[in-house]
């Protein structure tokens, strides 16, 4: 339970209760109607349960619609039954209430796989024979980030990411923080699905080693991914672990006339190179 503060103020002459808490904001009115204010932010393709209560009482009546698509009929029970012959398509085989438990008051809403496109308001209308009433839910959706790929191409560097939603923002950073101008170029694509897919590349001139991080977030997601660019004292090692592994084949007669084949090491990672026939090896020069 939200520990509720009360306030009381006048509007046209009828005295109006509202009713503040950090779970949302309640409207309580004359006449047994009730406005109830609330968000919830769902990660898409899960359930949710859409919040809402009936008064205790016989006949009970529950209209759930989206008001924010222009009134779309979500799910309705009377004569205490589903009745679903007029829900919206969107909607058809993924709302549900707890049956059981309307006469208690309970008159939620399941909402089945959520996508995009249920994101919005929703009115919850409920009557019996001792009153009706209104509750008002605002649903938001999210994609969050959950894959960042980062790659070297030349002097570019690309970090990208799919199927996110709202809308990300991408940024760059790198460690040591460099000196030197950053040209960067950022895409953002929107998919038939609504969501957003998003690319960057970077480009800059060569220099000691540096960490570079891209960060892509939305309002409630956030994930960084970080990618070390090898300068040029980085290649010396490379080519002096390569001189060496190929000098040590030689000398246990790995050799043979298909391909030539070395390792490079650098920290705990191994890069297999392999040369094919009737090329020249990069790091030899021709005699």
């Amino acid at each position: 339970m939200c520990p509720l503060g009360a306030a009381v103020r006048h509007i046209t002459g009828h005295a109006f209760h509202f009713f503040t808490s950090s779970c949302g904001f309640i409207v309580q009115a004359e006449l047994n109607v009730f406005l109830v204010f609330v968000s919830s932010l769902i990660t898409m393709e899960t359930d949710c349960l859409l919040p809402c209560q009936i008064q205790l009482g016989s006949d009970p009546l529950i209209h759930w619609y989206q008001v924010s698509a222009g009134d779309l009929l979500v799910h309705s029970y009377y004569h205490n039954k589903d009745q679903l012959g007029k829900q919206n398509q969107n909607f058809k085989n993924r709302t549900s209430l707890i049956l059981d438990q309307i006469s208690t008051g309970n008159a939620s809403l399941l909402l089945k796989e959520v996508n995009i496109q249920d994101e919005g308001r929703y009115k919850c209308y409920t009557s019996t024979s001792t009153g009706y009433k209104e509750s008002f839910i605002n649903l938001q959706t999210e994609a969050p980030v959950s894959d960042i790929r980062i790659h070297q191409d030349g002097n570019r560097i690309t970090c990208s990411s799919e199927g996110i939603y709202p809308q990300p923002e991408l940024t760059w950073s790198t460690e040591p923080p460099s000196n030197t101008t950053l040209n960067e170029t950022t895409r953002i694509q929107k998919t038939e699905d609504q969501l957003y897919n998003i690319s960057s590349s970077l480009t800059g001139p060569d220099g000691p080693d540096l960490i570079y991080s891209c960060s892509i977030r939305t309002r409630r997601n956030q994930k960084t991914e970080t990618f070390i660019k090898p300068g040029e004292k980085t290649g010396e090692q490379l080519l002096i672990n390569m001189t060496l592994d190929t000098e040590m084949n030689h000398l246990n007669g790995n050799t043979g006339s298909d391909s030539k084949q070395g390792s490079t090491k650098q920290g705990n990672k191994n890069k297999s190179i392999t040369e094919e026939p009737g090329e020249m090896d990069p790091l030899e020069t021709p005699s």
